[in-house]
Order: structure tokens, then C-alpha cells, then sequence
């Protein structure tokens, strides 16, 4: 190198020197230590005043020990990592006084530095076009800081521009872990997101849901405050968040705002009367804080949670007490007894490289090495003082954190050199043509990993360091207030080391907590305050936005009252009395209806069961049945099967009576409603034919039931006619479908009605009608009762009620009105089971009617002498023989009256035949006088039914019938017309009247007796009486 070169070299190194010392007057002190690379270095070494400037006070643990971290941290790298490398790790330090506008100021000099030691071979060069060599070259690698977000991220701004690595020991915004902004900062620590849910997690554990916040106007403030809203959404209500300025103008302005953000967050007591207040600030607003408090005397007012920046840190003695049971979160605490036994034999005599020791050692024991200080009434600093004493030395607990800084350079420097110069010692040359940013670009320092001097294993997440933290409780033991560890963080849960019940907390709510199934509403003017309002009956509480949800129908609120549960199914109750006794009934009438129908067979022959038509009565009886059976499905547990028989039973078996009834009651009127004059053959009135009608008529009602069945299956449903009821039925039950089943069947009714009143007028034996009659008007009244009912109420059980009801009295009318007068005669009155009492015609006390005596003998003795021989009209069978009457009835009188009972004649054509051979002509008979009128006595017995002459005539006529041949079919047994006789009214001659009659074959015992009518005129007439 020639001389000339080496004058440029003089130059340069003397503009140099300018450089440096210009920069360090404008800048002020610094620490440091020389080495072959340099690492910047950035803490609050003095406390912030206000408008931003620097203070007088030093701060111990966050500015002087987390200094003397890393000059310690870098003579053990220098002496264990870089040891043997022929090259050593310096480091150049400034103070940042908490401030971004100071801390900018000193990132000027690691700028200016680097200019002119890493780009002066771009700058000069010499006359042989080589470049000029330096000796001592420190080149600057990267930055260690700062201590707060703010600063930090105004740094990793400016450092980003001229490529300078960065990392931070403590800054923890997580704007910071935006790669895309800050590309060239990373950090030792978490990001707030960490911070805040582990604060969430102590909320949620201690049960504090009504809390405050106060966050500074900062990135640190603001971020963490956004992140702690975000992971409080889990129960916590923040009910009131205040943001302080960071920087104000005065010390006036700063204290009142203060004073107001304490005024308003006091108003947020919860129910023990305290407020949680979050503090997501730096630590000296946060000691502003307190001392306001500790002034306004609210001592026990407020249960503080503090962030990292504060929490852990030394506490003023003037306002432990305030503090005193404070919980917060720092990053892990861990201590490293080499550093602590470094520390504690620093002396300012001795500590050279850090030119603030001696004004902290000043602080701590309230001395001077000042002669001349004695104005300030401090003493001299005696040179026996030492840290260990009693209370001097407050650990900052992790300054590991910076240490693990120094040690990412390190190894990322060890690994750059491995790299590059592999097994050569020194700095090679292709590591001095590189340039520190490639510790950056190329993945150096994010991809180191080591066990650090807090013996953790260490490992950048991306740009962020290891989540690890400590939860820190402040409490006074005895007389010493202190930081102790209640658990910890590593990764996600909390770890909790101490029992929560010994640290003496209670829940922090603005109202007491509600009761299971009590809705919370709002109080207006107070967030996270409610009143409870209880749910009804049948709402549940849906807990997430606490509001009163109905449940569904058929459901009703559970145990817990956070849910709905099914109500229990109710369905016909047959352990219920009244359905015992009423299906007792029901039992009891099919017992009975057994019992007639084996009656019936058993006396099947007789005339009184032969008449009733035994065939249909059989068939009647089964209905009987059916409808007292159907009851038993009507309450049967609903299921598709139950509802299906429910639904066939309750047509089928009305149907299957009133077809029955139908039937008979339309032979009787077919039969006995013949012309007289045109008479012709009744056809379909046999056994077989009527059973074929029925069947006929039955199977219209069983192809409904199918096609209904088909088309509409039976289903089961469930029926809530209150909220409490979950009724079980069938589907049909719950609207009138049930009426289908009953429309066929009501038709069939109204025709029965129809003919009982047409064939009202028929023979006794046959005369079923007139029960009929009286059955289907009760029909008729049950069946308009029903529907009424059935219509207008929608209770189930009423409902299935009503069907058993229906069915049951449907039956035992049925029952009572065509089967047990015949059973009663059948069984106890057997003598009146003959073919003359079923043919039988009985009369009223008002079938009276007037004739005139002095006819009566010639008709009475007409009928006796007519047929004097026959074996059954004769004299044998004349209640009154050859014109005496029996002394029963009075005195013998020479009086000749006599009578005929045609229902004992023969059926056969032999007694027709001698009916015909013994006919004569009529006697003359002697006319009563007077005088032989009143020696009867009273009516006592009843005459025929036709009065003067008709007798004479109705009987040549029905003797003209019985000569023909063959008997017609208008002619019965004994020549009498099967057609009932038209009743008439006689002509109104000399005062006679004649009311409507029947048949003749009607008669009973038509023994004709002449009486006294009356005291009145007896001498003209006499009345007969007919039965």
C-alpha cells in the first residue's frame, strides 16, 4: 500500500473519530464493550417526564439490571459460544428513557457508525484500485431492544430502512408480528394474544366477569386491549375501559386525567364492593395510578390485574399498600443465580463500562459521591455499601430475556461464520465481503435453537419467542411486601401452583348470579348489570344471548332449566275408577248379551222367538256385542293397530244392528202392507234372503272402512291441549273423522226410524216395531247428544269418552228394548209363550165403543151359531154357551150371547176344510127388551172388534176366501186377510159411533158381554169394551 493511500486512510479514520464524537455529544452516554461485532443495545435507563424528555430517576429493574444483562450475557458468549473463533461480541448501549423520539436519536448512531465502517470501501479507494484496510473493524450485526412496544416498533420502522436486525427482550404488541411491515424485527417473547387470554384465564378462575380496564393511548395499550376484548368474550363483561394519554402536556394535565379515569371506574362496584380494574400500561403510569388512589383514599376500593410491563417490577413504598394483593402476568420468572452472584458484586468503582452505575448505586442507598452535595442533605456514599444488604437488591426475574437476545446473535454469528469460513479461525473474507443483513435474509437468526442461562429450551415461533408466563401474586409477608408465583404458562393453560382459595379472592359480578332457568336483562346506564326475570313454565333458558326460548309443544322445561325435556305421554287412564266401572258395565252387558243369545238358541222353536225372526235376532245380538267390545279398543293404548280397530269397530258395529233392525222391520211392512183387493207374493222374507240383505248392507260399510283404511292409514299422534299435556291418540280422534265411520250408519238409523213408524199397526207377535219405535227415537236422541258433544269439545278423553258412551248405551238399548221383554216372558211368564198370546191383539181403557143393544144378540148369536160343531169355534170354546151367561158374570139370565176365537183355529187346509162344512145359516135370535138390559152387572170382560152389521159381511167375506182352492197369500191361517183391515168410522145413525179397529185376527178371548153403559138412558144403550 503506498503512502498516498495510506493519507486517505489517515483522513478517514480522522473523519471517523469527528463522527463518532459529534454523535456522542448529541447523544450522550453509552455502555460498552469493543469486539470484532457489534450489537446495539437500547433500554430505559432514566424514567419519562412529561412531554417526553428524560428523567432524573434510573430505573432499576427494566433500565440497569436488564443493562448489565447483557454485558454480562455477552462476556459468557464471548468466553463459552465464540470461544476459539479468533473474534469477540461487543456491544454499544444507549438509553431510551421509555421514549420513541430519544430512542430514534440513538438509532442515528448505529446508522451513521455503519456508514462509514461497513460502506467505506464503496467510498474510497485506493490508487491501485484496492481497497483501504482497517484495523479494529467493528462491524455493527444487529440491535437488542427496546424495552416497550412503542419504542420497538418506531425502531424496527427505522432499522427496516437500512437493513439492521432487530430484537426485542419485552416488546409484546402484536403489530409487531406483522412480517410484512416489520421484516427485520423479532423478539424473545410472546405477543399480547398470549397475554390476554392468559389474563381471561385468571378472570374466568377467580370468577371476575365484571371488570374495567385502563389502557394507554400506545401500540402496547391499545393492542392489548383489543386482544383482551377479543378472548373476554367468553363471559367476561369489560363495563367500562378508559384510555389515558401516554405524553401529556404538563404534570397537571396527567394527574387530572388520571383522577378522572380512577372517579369513573369507581363507579363500577360490584357486589363486594370493590372494582377489578385491568392495567394494560406501562409501569410509570401505572405507579401515577396508585399514588392518585392512595391520595383520593381509596385503598380498598380496587382489586388491580396487571399486564407484563408492570407486573413482577419493583412496587413504590408509599403505595404497597394499594398494590397489596394485586394478580397479574409477566413473562416466566426464573433465577439465574451466576447473574445474581455478578450483580451483586458490582461496585461503582469497579463498573466502568456502565457509566450509570454509580448514579444508581447513588439511588439505591440515598448517598452522593458528590463532596460538594451536601446542600442536598445527602449523605456520602460510604465504601462499604454493598447490593446483598436487606431490601437493596429487587431481582428482576426475567432478565433472561435479554440474555437470550445476546445469545440468538451468537449463535446465528457462529453459525454465519461456520458457514462461510468453515474451520478458519478469524473473520475470513467472504465474511467481510458479506453484508449482516444476511443474518436476517438468510435464516440465521430465525432458525437458531439453545438451551439458555434460565436452562429453557430456545426457538423463535416464526418472528415471536416461547409462550411462557408467570402468574405473579403481590402480598405482604409480615412486613415485606413481594411478588410470589402462583402459577404458570407454558403453551396454553395455566398451570396453578398455589390453592386460588388462599389467596383470598371472591367473585366479581355487578349483580348476583341468577338462578337456574332466570333470564338476565340489561340494566340501562350499567353495562354488564342485569336484574333476573324467571322463566315460565314452559321456556327454557338459552344461555348464550340469556334469553327465555319456549319450548316445543309436548315438552317442557328440564331439571336444569337449560333445556326442554318430553312430558310424560298420557293416554286413557285404565287404572282410573270410573273407566274400571264403566268397563265393568261394559262387561256386565256383553255377559248379558251372551246369556239372551243362548237363551234364544235354546228356545229357538217357540212361537215368541219364531216370530221375532231368530235368524236376524242372532245377528242383532252379535252387534250387541261388537259395539260393547269396540269399547275395549276405543281406551286401548294408541298404537296403529288399537287405532285401526278403533276406527273399523265403531261404524261396523252400529252398522251391523241397525242392518238388522233394518231388515226386519222391512219384511213386517212388506208383508203385512199387502193390498187387500190386489194381493201378491212377498218375495225375499225368508231366513236365507235375510241374512243375504244384511250381509249386503254390513259390506257397504266394511268396503269404506277398507278403502279408508287404505288410503288414509290409522296413525298415532299427540295432542297438547295445555302446555303441560302430551295427550297420546289416535289420529282420527283429534278432528271429526271419526263421523265417516258414523255417516252410513246414521242413514241406516233414519230408515229404521221410517219403517217402525209405518208398520206401527201389525199383529203383537210380530209387533217388534213398537220397541223398535221407542229404540230408534232413543237412537235418535243419543246420536244428536253425541255429535253435539262430539263436535263442540276437543278434550281427547272427553272425546273417547263420548265413543264409549255412545257404543255402550247404543247397546244396552238395543238390548233392553228387542230382547229382554222376550226373555223375561221366555223365562219367568212360559204361558204366555203360545201361538194364541203371540197372535194376540191387546187394547188400551180407551177403545170403547158405543153399539146398540137391540143388534148385539142378533151378531153374538150370528157368530156362535155359525159354526156350533167345529172342534175349535164352538160351543166348547164360547165363553157364554147357548145364550147364558156364566154365573162368574151375574144371575142366570135367559139371554143368549156367544163369541168366536179364530186365532185357535187350525192353520192346516183340513181345519180350513171343516171351517167350510159346518157353516149355516144364521139362526133368528129374539131382541133384548128393557127390562132385561139391567140385570147385568158393570163391564166386566170385551167385545169383537166391528159393531153393527160389518161383522155379518167381514165374515161371508173371509169364508168366500177359504172355499177358493189354494189359501192366497192375503189369507192366513183360519180365513183371515193377512193385510191389517182399514179402520173406518160408522155412519153417525141414531147416535152410533164406531172408532178405528184392527185385524180381527187380533182378538183375545172375544167373548162378547152386554152391561150397563150408564145410568143415563139404559134403556137405548149398552157399551162393549175391547181388549
Amino acid at each position: 500500500m503506498n503512502t498516498e493511500c495510506l493519507l486517505r486512510v489517515s483522513r478517514m479514520l480522522t473523519m471517523l473519530c469527528c463522527a463518532m464524537s459529534v454523535t456522542a455529544a448529541q447523544t450522550g452516554l453509552s455502555a460498552r464493550i469493543d469486539g470484532t461485532f457489534l450489537i446495539g443495545a437500547m433500554f430505559p435507563i432514566h424514567n419519562l417526564h412529561e412531554g417526553g424528555t428524560c428523567g432524573d430517576v434510573i430505573q432499576d429493574q427494566a433500565g440497569i439490571q436488564n443493562l448489565e444483562a447483557l454485558l454480562y450475557a455477552i462476556d459468557t458468549v464471548n468466553n463459552e459460544i465464540l470461544k476459539g473463533l479468533d473474534f469477540k461480541l461487543g456491544t454499544l448501549a444507549y438509553d431510551t428513557c421509555y421514549s420513541d423520539t430519544e430512542a430514534l436519536k440513538r438509532a442515528q448512531q448505529y446508522v451513521t457508525y455503519r456508514i462509514y465502517t461497513l460502506e467505506m470501501d464503496s467510498m474510497y479507494k485506493c490508487a491501485d484500485s484496492s481497497s483501504p484496510l482497517l484495523e479494529n473493524n467493528r462491524t455493527l450485526i444487529g440491535v437488542v431492544g427496546a424495552a416497550t412496544s412503542v419504542v420497538s416498533i418506531q425502531l424496527a420502522s427505522f432499522f427496516r430502512l437500512f437493513k439492521i436486525p432487530q430484537i426485542s427482550y419485552s416488546a409484546t404488541s402484536t403489530e409487531l408480528s406483522d412480517t410484512s411491515r416489520y421484516d427485520f424485527f423479532m423478539r424473545t417473547v410472546a405477543s399480547d394474544t398470549h397475554q390476554a387470554r392468559a389474563i381471561v384465564d385468571i378472570l374466568k378462575r377467580f370468577q371476575w366477569t365484571y371488570v374495567t380496564c385502563v389502557y394507554e393511548d400506545t401500540s402496547y395499550g391499545e393492542r392489548g386491549y383489543q386482544e383482551l376484548v377479543l378472548a373476554s368474550k367468553e363471559k367476561i363483561c369489560i363495563a367500562e375501559a378508559v384510555k389515558v394519554k401516554r405524553f401529556v402536556s404538563s404534570e397537571d394535565a396527567n394527574q387530572l386525567q388520571l383522577e378522572d379515569a380512577i372517579k369513573s371506574l369507581r363507579r363500577h362496584n360490584n357486589t363486594e364492593g370493590k372494582t377489578v380494574v385491568i392495567l394494560f400500561a406501562s409501569s410509570d403510569i401505572v405507579n401515577k395510578i396508585f399514588r392518585i388512589v392512595d391520595k383520593m383514599e381509596f385503598q380498598n376500593h380496587f382489586q388491580w390485574v396487571g399486564s407484563d410491563d408492570w407486573t413482577g417490577r419493583s412496587v413504590p413504598t408509599e403505595v404497597q399498600d394499594i398494590v397489596e394483593g394485586t394478580i397479574g402476568v409477566q413473562h416466566k420468572i426464573r433465577i439465574i443465580p451466576d447473574f445474581d452472584k455478578y450483580f451483586l458484586k458490582l461496585r461503582p468503582d469497579t463498573n466502568t463500562r456502565n457509566p450509570w452505575f454509580k448514579k444508581y448505586w447513588e439511588q439505591i442507598f440515598n448517598c452522593s459521591f458528590v463532596s460538594n452535595d451536601k446542600k442536598k442533605h445527602v449523605p456520602s456514599c460510604d465504601p462499604n455499601l454493598e447490593l446483598s444488604e436487606k431490601g437493596k437488591y429487587q431481582r428482576n426475574q426475567n432478565t433472561y430475556s435479554t440474555m437470550d437476545a445476546v445469545y440468538a446473535f451468537a449463535y446465528a454469528l457462529k453459525e454465519w461464520h461456520r458457514r462461510l469460513c468453515g474451520q478458519m479461525k478469524g473473520v475470513c473474507t467472504a465474511m467481510k465481503e458479506a453484508k449482516p443483513e444476511d443474518l436476517m435474509l438468510q435464516g440465521y437468526l430465525k432458525n437458531v435453537t439453545f438451551k439458555d442461562p434460565a436452562g429453557f429450551e430456545f426457538k423463535f415461533n416464526n418472528t415471536d419467542g416461547p409462550v411462557r408466563y408467570s402468574v405473579l401474586h403481590y402480598f405482604r409477608n409480615e412486613s415485606v411486601y413481594k411478588w410470589r408465583e402462583v402459577g404458570d404458562i407454558d403453551g396454553n393453560a395455566i398451570r396453578w401452583i398455589e390453592n386460588n382459595g388462599s389467596l383470598g379472592y371472591r367473585a366479581s359480578t355487578c349483580s348476583s348470579p341468577c338462578r337456574p332457568g332466570e333470564a338476565k336483562l340489561p340494566i340501562a346506564g350499567r353495562n354488564c348489570c342485569w336484574s333476573c326475570r324467571a322463566c315460565a313454565q314452559f321456556e327454557y333458558l338459552h344461555e348464550e344471548n340469556q334469553t327465555c326460548i319456549a319450548c316445543q309443544a309436548g315438552t317442557t322445561t328440564n331439571q336444569s332449566k337449560n333445556g326442554c325435556a318430553d312430558i310424560p305421554e298420557k293416554s286413557m287412564n285404565m287404572r282410573n275408577k270410573y273407566v274400571i266401572i264403566f268397563m265393568a258395565f261394559v262387561c256386565l252387558g256383553i255377559v248379558v248379551t251372551c246369556l239372551i243369545a243362548v237363551l234364544f238358541y235354546w228356545h229357538r222353536d217357540t212361537p215368541l222367538i219364531m216370530a221375532s225372526g231368530k235368524e236376524l235376532s242372532f245377528v242383532l245380538l252379535f252387534g250387541v256385542v261388537l259395539s260393547y267390545a269396540s269399547t275395549f279398543a276405543f281406551v286401548a293404548y294408541p298404537t296403529a293397530t288399537s287405532c285401526a280397530f278403533t276406527r273399523v269397530l265403531l261404524g261396523l258395529s252400529y252398522t251391523i244392528c241397525y242392518a238388522a233392525i233394518l231388515v226386519k222391520t222391512n219384511r213386517i211392512y212388506r208383508v203385512f202392507n199387502i193390498h187387500t183387493k190386489k194381493p201378491k207374493k212377498v218375495t225375499l222374507i225368508s231366513a236365507k234372503s235375510q241374512l243375504l240383505v244384511t250381509s249386503a248392507i254390513v259390506f257397504v260399510e266394511i268396503l269404506v272402512l277398507l278403502l279408508w283404511l287404505i288410503f288414509v292409514p290409522a296413525d298415532v299422534v299427540y295432542e297438547h291441549p295445555t302446555p303441560a299435556d302430551n295427550v297420546r291418540s289416535c289420529g282420527d280422534a283429534r278432528g271429526h273423522s271419526y263421523i265417516i265411520s258414523l255417516i252410513y250408519p246414521l242413514l241406516l238409523m233414519i230408515a229404521c226410524i221410517y219403517y217402525a213408524v209405518r208398520t206401527r199397526k201389525t199383529p203383537d207377535g210380530f209387533n217388534e216395531t213398537r220397541y223398535i219405535e221407542f229404540g230408534s227415537y232413543s237412537f235418535s236422541i243419543l246420536w244428536i247428544a253425541f255429535i253435539a258433544m262430539y263436535v263442540s269439545v276437543s278434550n281427547i278423553f272427553a272425546r273417547v269418552g263420548a265413543l264409549c258412551f255412545f257404543s255402550a248405551i247404543n247397546a244396552t238399548i238395543t238390548l233392553i228394548t228387542l230382547f229382554v221383554t222376550k226373555a223375561y216372558i221366555v223365562l219367568l211368564k212360559p204361558q204366555k209363550n203360545t201361538r194364541e198370546n203371540v197372535m194376540a191383539r191387546r187394547r188400551t181403557f180407551n177403545s170403547y165403543e158405543n153399539v146398540d143393544i137391540r143388534n148385539l144378540s142378533l151378531k153374538t148369536s150370528a157368530v156362535s151359531n155359525w159354526h156350533p160343531s167345529h172342534p175349535v169355534v164352538g160351543s166348547q170354546t164360547s165363553s157364554m154357551i147357548n145364550g147364558q151367561v156364566p154365573k162368574k158374570y151375574g144371575p142366570n139370565l135367559p139371554v143368549s150371547i156367544s163369541a168366536i176365537n179364530l186365532n185357535n183355529i187350525s192353520k192346516s187346509v183340513e181345519s180350513l176344510d171343516s171351517v167350510k162344512s159346518v157353516c149355516s145359516d144364521l139362526p133368528d135370535h129374539p131382541i133384548f127388551v128393557n127390562e132385561d138390559i139391567h140385570q147385568y152387572p158393570v163391564p166386566v170382560r170385551i167385545s169383537t172388534d166391528l159393531g153393527d152389521l160389518r161383522l155379518k159381511e167381514f165374515l161371508e167375506k173371509s169364508h168366500e176366501y177359504n172355499s177358493d182352492e189354494d189359501t192366497g197369500p192375503g189369507i192366513i191361517s183360519g180365513g183371515v186377510p193377512r193385510r191389517s183391515l182399514r179402520s173406518f168410522r160408522s155412519r153417525k145413525q141414531r147416535r152410533h159411533t164406531m172408532k178405528r179397529t184392527k185385524s180381527l185376527n187380533a182378538a183375545h178371548n172375544p167373548t162378547i158381554v152386554v152391561t150397563s153403559a150408564s145410568n143415563e138412558d139404559i134403556s137405548a144403550r149398552f157399551k162393549v169394551i175391547h181388549l
